[in-house]
């Protein structure tokens, strides 16, 4: 549990980092969803401490969980 933590701060530095390079605001969701999917590349998954991740899975993760959000919000109204 302690490492999946770890290296989820490891992966919230790197977008960050990505983020402020690439002109991006890091506390917007739909631009950190742009570059989540550039960590299977390996241009820039060579940056990552422990290599390659998986940035697509966070974001499919995500856009479940706002999906679900909106289908309660229209059953609640």
């Amino acid at each position: 549990m302690k490492f999946k933590l770890y290296f989820m701060v490891l992966l919230i530095r790197f977008l960050f980092f990505y983020c402020i390079i690439w002109d991006k605001d890091p506390n917007s969701w739909l631009e950190v969803r742009s570059v989540l999917p550039l960590l299977t590349q390996k241009k820039y998954y060579k940056t990552l401490r422990y290599g390659y991740a998986r940035g697509s899975e966070p974001v499919r993760y995500v856009d479940g969980i706002s999906e679900y959000a909106q289908i309660l919000g229209q059953a609640v109204k």
